[in-house]
């Protein structure tokens, strides 16, 4: 007889694929950044330079809208599945902070909570945070886990974005990225609908 499954889980890892498959994917495919070597044509029109750029910005802020979306889905329906299925209030859920969310989903799962602990999941929930917030410590958290989403930018254009609290306006998440935080996301659901 195989394991039951945890209904409310696997519809979670279910949605996720699907919006990656009918939502995120092609909406990506359509939007591709323009290389900063072609920016403008090969004349450097001013005109074409600001379409160019605000193509690109849309490029660079969909793909942090789809980050966003991804992190509050997870943790909107983290804290439904855990008031659905432990004995925590769930008053005390809502207001829970991240630690003592991943306390209860390690009181239900047991070692099965350790995927809580994916890299690409606690960048996900720096992102989020970052993206709502500002710079702060969670973006100082968040460039420890993944420098990379300011790669685009020199040393130096580093430093100034730090020293005037622009961190959090520079980041650039990419396809990779956003490939990572949704494996992470059904992942995880996968391997807490086991019950």
């Amino acid at each position: 007889m195989g394991r039951r499954q945890d209904s409310y889980a696997s519809i979670n890892a279910n949605e996720m694929r699907e919006f990656q498959d009918k939502v995120v994917a092609p909406s990506l495919g359509r939007l591709q950044p323009i290389p900063r070597e072609l920016i403008g044509g090969q004349n450097s029109y001013l005109a074409q330079i600001a379409r160019d750029n605000s193509h690109n910005s849309l490029c660079y802020e969909i793909r942090l809208s789809f980050a966003l979306t991804i992190g509050a889905a997870f943790e909107r329906n983290l804290r439904l599945w855990l008031v659905l299925r432990s004995e925590v209030a769930a008053d005390r859920i809502e207001r829970a902070n991240r630690q003592t969310l991943f306390q209860y989903v390690r009181d239900l799962r047991g070692s099965r909570a350790a995927v809580m602990h994916d890299a690409s999941l606690l960048e996900l929930w720096e992102l989020v945070s970052v993206a709502r917030h500002g710079d702060g410590t969670a973006a100082k958290r968040l460039m420890a886990l993944n420098s990379d989403l300011w790669a685009h930018q020199d040393t130096e254009m580093q430093a100034v974005s730090e020293k005037v609290g622009l961190r959090a306006y520079s980041m650039r998440v990419q396809d990779a990225d956003l490939e990572r935080y949704f494996a992470s996301v059904v992942t995880f659901w996968e391997t807490v609908s086991s019950e």
